[in-house]
């Protein structure tokens, strides 16, 4: 259907398939762009997350515009950017339109790209530009406990990484330290910020479409933070009401003051300590995801915005069509 499409559209292409982890990233990375005006990749949000970052690895520094082919379990950045479907996929590359979207450069336990390691395959475990979204605490043991269910059970992979993950007693408050702009937020009478919950967001959707924080934009320039605030649903019914509002009510579940929102260019996050029984040796290494995948820090992570970073194809009549009410 694909090829059918586009050489009817005269659109001439080439097929580059991929056999292994990161071969995405490094054919955005090596690719003569000299030869291409478009790069389509199709997958998930995995996919478009090393795409991405292997051209933003280059070290030519060019650039060219994304196109999305949804193949994923999520397809939250395709879902963002206003479609959702193979045909809808196809009238985007088809319209040849553009648009400007930020990214947001994540620093694990270092505090700028000087300080990586040189070799590419060591620099990818402390420095990644995020597209969607990042997860830290619980839902960040529910995306890594997802992983090896997703072949079999898709979106159902989720509900059952939250159910192991509570038959293991993890559901406990994690402790950070969250600076928005060098600014210390606290939680209350607290001097630090204690949740199960706490994720950045470029762009609004995660999870398959769940809308947890409807105030992130992908081309404002901002990095939006979203935690769980509400000592009544630090648990596992209260975090799967939370999250089962915010598939169902696309945002709307934001005005019941259980979760707090903030923005800023730049986030930093200091992991302080948890209420989980500490294990011998401390707590060690702590999950982070990043567009759906898991990456560990030991004591810090910065994000910092970076406006207008990438170009995604797009268009505009279909994104803001008004929706048909029938």
């Amino acid at each position: 259907m694909i090829e059918q499409r586009l050489t009817g559209e005269n659109i001439p292409f080439e097929l580059i398939p991929t056999g292994k982890a990161l071969d995405t990233f490094f054919f955005a990375r090596d690719l003569d762009f000299d030869k291409y005006s478009l790069l389509v990749a199709a997958g998930g949000d995995g996919t478009y997350h090393e795409v991405v970052n292997g051209m933003l690895a280059r070290d030519d520094k060019k650039k060219i515009p994304i196109g999305l082919i949804p193949n994923g379990s999520g397809n939250d950045l395709c879902t963002s950017l206003g479609f959702k479907t193979l045909d809808e996929a196809l009238d985007y590359i088809v319209n040849r339109e553009v648009t400007k979207v930020d990214t947001v450069r994540v620093l694990i336990d270092h505090e700028n790209e000087e300080s990586l390691p040189e070799d590419i395959n060591e620099r990818v475990m402390f420095c990644r530009h995020m597209m969607i979204n990042s997860a830290l605490a619980f839902p960040a043991k529910i995306a890594n406990e997802a992983v090896p269910w997703k072949a079999c059970c898709g979106k159902a992979s989720y509900t059952i990484a939250t159910l192991i993950e509570a038959i293991k007693c993890s559901v406990q408050p994690d402790h950070f330290n969250i600076f928005i702009d060098g600014v210390l937020q606290k939680m209350d009478t607290k001097n630090d910020v204690q949740t199960i919950l706490f994720m950045l967001f470029n762009g609004k959707n995660t999870g398959a479409g769940m809308i947890l924080n409807p105030f992130a934009v992908m081309n404002d320039g901002l990095l939006d933070a979203t935690w769980l605030h509400d000592e009544n649903k630090m648990g596992v019914l209260g975090i799967a009401d939370l999250l089962d509002k915010a598939a169902k009510k696309g945002g709307v579940q934001t005005y019941e003051n259980v979760v707090t929102h903030v923005r800023g260019k730049q986030i930093r996050i200091e992991f302080t300590g948890s209420d989980r029984k500490k294990p011998t040796g401390g707590f060690g290494q702590q999950l982070i995801g990043i567009d759906g995948e898991d990456l560990r820090f030991n004591n810090y992570v910065i994000y910092d915005a970076m406006p207008g970073n990438v170009e995604f194809l797009f268009d505009s009549a279909s994104f803001f069509r008004p929706a048909d009410k029938n």
